[in-house]
C-alpha cells in the first residue's frame, strides 16, 4: 500500500462520519428544494423512450465475514460514486449501473481495521410483459454484472491483501408504478438479479496462515473457476425513487443491496453492501 492510498485512508477515517450526516441533510434538503421548486410536464413524467445519464453519490454500509482475513465480522461507512444509463424504448429497457466504494471496515471484537476499495457494475436488458394499461408495470430479461471487492487488513503482516472479483451471468426482474405524491408526479421502481454462473476469483492464502511475505497481492486469474448457485448465492436489489423534472430531467434516489456467500477457494466468504446514492438523471434524447 503506498503512502498515498494510506493518507487518503487516514483522511476518510477522519470524516466519514461527519461526511455520512451531511450527506443526509444534503439529500432531505435538495429533494425538498426539487419536490418544491420545479415543475413538471405530463409527457416527461410517462415519456415512453428516453435515454438518460445517471451521476450521483452516496454513502453505504459494508459487513464483510472473510474466513482468509479473520473469523470476525468487519462492518464500516463507504463513500460511494454511481454512474449509469437508461436506454428506454416502448416495451424494453436497458440499464446500466455502476457503484463504486471507499472506506474501511473494522472489528469491534478485536478493534483492527481494513482498507476497502469495492466495486459493481450491473447490466441488464429487460422486456415488458405486463399490459399497456396496467398499474405495475412487470419486466423479464437478462443481466451481466461485475463484482469486486478488494481489502488490505492494516494488522497483518503477511498475506494481508484479499479480494473477491466475480464475472457473472444471469436473470432479472423488475417492477415500476406511477403514482402521484404531494401534488407532483412520481415513480418507483424495484429490480432483482440473480447471477447464475459466475468465472470467480478469491485468494489461495490466509492470512491467519505463515505465508511467504511475497503472497500478499493479486494473484491473477490461474485459481478462477466457473461457479454455480453451489459455491456462490448472490442476490442484488435496487429500489429507486424518481422524481422526473420539466427539462426531461429526472432525479433518482437509490437503495442498492449486494449480498453473496461464497465458498470459492479454500476460505469461505460473507459480504453484504447497503448503499443510498442521490443522483441525477440527464435526458440526452427522447422520442
Amino acid at each position: 500500500m503506498s503512502k498515498c492510498h494510506i493518507i487518503i485512508f487516514q483522511v476518510i477515517k477522519r470524516s466519514t462520519a461527519s461526511a455520512c450526516r451531511a450527506l443526509c441533510y444534503t439529500v432531505l434538503l435538495t429533494l425538498y428544494a426539487i419536490t418544491a421548486l420545479s415543475g413538471q410536464s405530463e409527457d416527461n413524467a410517462r415519456s415512453k423512450s428516453a435515454f438518460h445519464l445517471k451521476l450521483g453519490g452516496g454513502a453505504s454500509l459494508q459487513t464483510i465475514r472473510d474466513q482468509a482475513m479473520s473469523p470476525l465480522l468487519y462492518n464500516g461507512i463507504q463513500i460511494g460514486i454511481y454512474a449509469g444509463i437508461d436506454v428506454r424504448g416502448v416495451r424494453d429497457l436497458y440499464r446500466m449501473d455502476a457503484l463504486f466504494w471507499l472506506g474501511e471496515t473494522s472489528s469491534e471484537r478485536s478493534g483492527r481495521t481494513s482498507e476497502n476499495y469495492t466495486y459493481t457494475i450491473n447490466s441488464s436488458y429487460l422486456w415488458r410483459v405486463s399490459p399497456d394499461d396496467a398499474r405495475w408495470n412487470w419486466h423479464l430479461g437478462a443481466a451481466v454484472t461485475n463484482w469486486g471487492s478488494f481489502r488490505n487488513h492494516q494488522s497483518l503482516i503477511n498475506s494481508n491483501f484479499f479480494y473477491d472479483l466475480f464475472f457473472s451471468t444471469g436473470l432479472t426482474a423488475a417492477t415500476e408504478r406511477h403514482f402521484r405524491l404531494f401534488r407532483r408526479d412520481w415513480y418507483a421502481d424495484w429490480q432483482i438479479i440473480v447471477p447464475a454462473l459466475t468465472y470467480g476469483l478469491r485468494p489461495n492464502y490466509s492470512g491467519l496462515d505463515v505465508a511467504p511475505p511475497d503472497d500478499d497481492s493479486f494473484q491473477g486469474f490461474a485459481d478462477a473457476q466457473f461457479v454455480s448457485f453451489g459455491k456462490l448465492l448472490n442476490v442484488k436489489s435496487r429500489i429507486e425513487l424518481v422524481y422526473p423534472l420539466l427539462n426531461g430531467n429526472r432525479v433518482g434516489l437509490l437503495y442498492y443491496w449486494d449480498f453473496f456467500s461464497t465458498s470459492i477457494g479454500a476460505h469461505p466468504a460473507q459480504q453484504s453492501m447497503q448503499s443510498a446514492q442521490l443522483s441525477l438523471h440527464v435526458l440526452l434524447s427522447k422520442r
